[in-house]
C-alpha cells in the first residue's frame, strides 16, 4: 500500500504495470515479448513516484502487455489486484482476441476508472494520466477526465495504430479508422510527455509539451565501464529480432568485412531467427545466443567492443522513434554505432557514432573506421558516452515528469 504523508490529491493512472513475476511468465508463452514496453513504464512510475516533487497518491489501472492470440497462446485474461510497494495494482480483464481486445479493454479500464471517480472525493482528484495511445485508454481516459473535470496528461511512446506484420487485409482498415478517431482524442490532452518533439508537435500541437527520450535503468550510475582490451572486437547487437530493423543488411556489410579478430554477437527474438541461424553457418563469426535476459545481456555489452542498431533510415514512423536500447548502450560505456534517426536529439551527436546510411556497403565503411580507430582512443569516446547517460538517470528524468505534471495540473482551469 502507499504510505506516504501529507497527501494532497490522486492521480488516475492507465498503464501496462504488472509485478516482474508475472512478466516473467509473459515471456515464456509470447512470440514477441514487450520488454521494452515492460521496462519503460516501470521507469517513468517509478521516477514519477519518488520523485521530490511529487507528494500525491496514485490509483493504478493496468492492462497486461501481451500480444493477440495466437502470437501469445493465451486467450483470456482474468482481472486480478497485486499489492506492491508502489500501491495496488488493478489488473484489467480481457478477451486477447484481435478487435474484440481493444472494446473488452475499453470496458474494464472504463468501469475501473468511473469507480475511481465516484468513490474518490473531488477535492482529492488530480488529473488523468494514460501511458500509450493504446486506443481503450485514449477514449476512457478522455471520457474520466471529463466526467471529473480534471486535466488528461499522456506519456506516449509511439504514434498511433502502430501496424505489426501479422495484420490482415480487413485488420488493416479497422486500424486506419481507429488512426482517425486516436488523432481526434490526441489533440485534446492537456499535457503530454513524448518520446520525440515530433509525437507531441504532431498529434497534440496546442497542449503543454515535456520531451524525455530515454530514462536510465538505474537511479544513480556510479559503475564506471570497463576497459576493453580482449582479444576480438566484438560487435554486438540485442533487440527485436525482425527484417525491418535492418539486422539483416548488418551481417550482409559484416561479411564483406574479413578481418579475423573480428565478432558479431546476436541476442533477442523475433521473425528471423532462423535466417540468422542459417547466416551462422555461412560465417562462423557470427554468434546468435537466441532470448537471453536482459541483465545477462547488458554485462556482455559492457564487455563488446561495439554496439549497433543499424535501423533502416526510412522505417516507418521513424521520426517518432528513440530506440530505448541506445541509452541502454551508454550505460554499458561501449561505443555504439547507429543509425541517425530524426527522433535522436542533438544533444546525443557527441556521444555516439552514426552510420553514413543504411545500406550493406556504407555499414561495412563505418564499421572499419571504427575498427582501425586507436583503442584508448576508442575507449575514451564510450567512457564520455557514459558519463553523458548520467544525466538520464530515473531521479532526473522523473523529476522533469512530476514537475510537469504539477504544472498542467495548476495551469488547469
Amino acid at each position: 500500500m502507499n504510505d506516504k504523508k501529507n497527501t494532497k490529491g490522486e492521480y488516475l493512472y492507465l498503464s501496462y504495470l504488472i509485478p516482474e513475476s508475472e512478466f516473467q511468465k509473459i515471456k515464456t508463452i509470447d512470440a514477441s515479448p514487450q520488454l521494452p514496453t515492460h521496462k519503460f513504464n516501470w521507469k517513468i512510475f517509478k521516477g514519477i513516484y519518488n520523485s521530490e516533487f511529487f507528494k500525491d497518491e496514485f490509483h493504478l489501472i493496468s492492462t497486461r502487455p501481451i500480444t493477440d492470440f495466437p502470437h501469445s497462446n493465451i486467450k483470456y485474461i482474468k482481472a486480478k489486484i497485486w499489492n506492491s510497494e508502489y500501491g495496488i495494482i488493478h489488473e484489467n480483464w480481457f478477451s486477447n482476441y484481435p478487435v474484440i481486445k481493444q472494446f473488452t479493454i475499453f470496458l474494464s479500464s472504463i468501469s475501473k476508472g468511473l469507480k475511481w471517480a465516484i468513490t474518490t472525493p473531488k477535492d482529492k482528484r488530480k488529473c488523468v494520466i494514460v501511458y500509450s495511445v493504446t486506443f481503450p485508454y485514449l477514449i476512457s481516459g478522455f471520457l474520466i477526465a471529463k466526467f471529473c473535470k480534471i486535466p488528461l496528461i499522456g506519456i506516449w511512446t509511439d504514434p498511433p495504430v502502430v501496424p505489426t506484420p501479422w495484420d490482415s487485409t480487413w485488420k488493416k482498415k479497422l486500424r486506419g479508422l481507429q488512426k482517425s478517431f486516436s488523432k481526434f482524442f490526441m489533440k485534446r490532452f492537456n499535457g503530454v510527455v513524448s518520446l520525440t518533439r515530433f509525437l507531441s508537435m504532431d498529434f497534440n500541437p496546442l497542449g503543454e509539451h515535456l520531451l524525455i527520450e530515454a530514462i536510465s535503468d538505474s537511479t544513480q550510475i556510479n559503475e564506471k565501464p570497463l576497459l576493453h582490451k580482449k582479444e576480438k572486437f566484438v560487435i554486438l547487437y540485442s533487440g527485436s529480432l525482425l527484417k525491418k530493423y535492418g539486422i539483416l543488411e548488418f551481417i550482409k556489410a559484416f561479411n564483406e568485412l574479413d578481418y579475423i579478430d573480428m565478432e558479431l554477437w546476436i541476442f533477442g527474438k523475433g521473425d528471423i531467427e532462423d535466417e540468422i541461424n542459417n547466416r551462422t553457418l555461412k560465417d562462423k563469426r557470427i554468434k546468435y545466443f537466441g532470448f537471453v535476459d536482459n541483465s545477462k545481456v547488458m554485462e556482455l555489452q559492457k564487455e563488446a567492443s561495439l554496439l549497433i542498431n543499424p535501423r533502416p533510415i526510412n522505417l516507418l514512423n521513424g521520426k517518432y522513434s528513440f530506440p530505448s536500447k541506445i541509452l541502454e548502450y551508454l550505460e554499458s560505456g561501449t561505443p555504439a554505432l547507429v543509425t541517425k534517426l530524426s527522433g535522436i536529439p542533438d544533444e546525443y551527436n557527441n556521444y555516439l557514432f552514426f552510420f553514413d546510411n543504411d545500406d550493406a556497403t556504407s555499414m561495412r565503411n563505418k564499421v572499419e573506421e571504427i575498427y582501425l580507430m586507436d583503442r584508448e582512443r576508442l575507449w575514451e569516446f564510450g567512457y564520455r558516452a557514459f558519463e553523458f547517460s548520467k544525466t538520464k538517470t530515473i531521479k532526473i528524468q522523473g523529476d522533469k515528469i512530476a514537475s510537469f505534471i504539477n504544472n498542467v495540473c495548476n495551469n488547469y482551469h
